[in-house]
This record gives structure tokens, sequence and C-alpha cells, in this order.
């Protein structure tokens, strides 16, 4: 699977969860125009109680 798509599963998923989330690190900076190449997505993500008691994974 390709970053690409691994990240647009990642962020459907956690969009379907309704659970908050950022892309961070150098993916996103990339996005917006300071590009730099470690060849990683970086997610961060809300887990909380509700969450985790309300979605099955």
């Amino acid at each position: 699977m390709q970053q690409n798509d691994f990240l647009k599963h990642v962020v459907q998923t956690l969009e379907d969860l309704d659970i908050p989330y950022a892309i961070v690190g150098s993916f996103a900076s990339s996005v917006h125009g300071e590009p730099r190449f470690t060849n990683d997505i970086d997610v961060v993500f809300d887990l909380q109680e509700r969450t985790l008691t309300e979605n099955t994974f």
C-alpha cells in the first residue's frame, strides 16, 4: 500500500468513527510548503473513554 493510500484509509476510518485527529510532522509541513523528506506520516488523534466505549476496533 502506498503512503497516500494508507493515509486516506486512516483518515476515513477516523472520520467514520468521529474521532478528532490532526496530521502533523513532515507530511503536514510538506503540504503547507516546507518540504521535509522523512518518509513517515504522523497522526495525532484524541481517544477519549467515550470513543473507546462507543466504537469497536
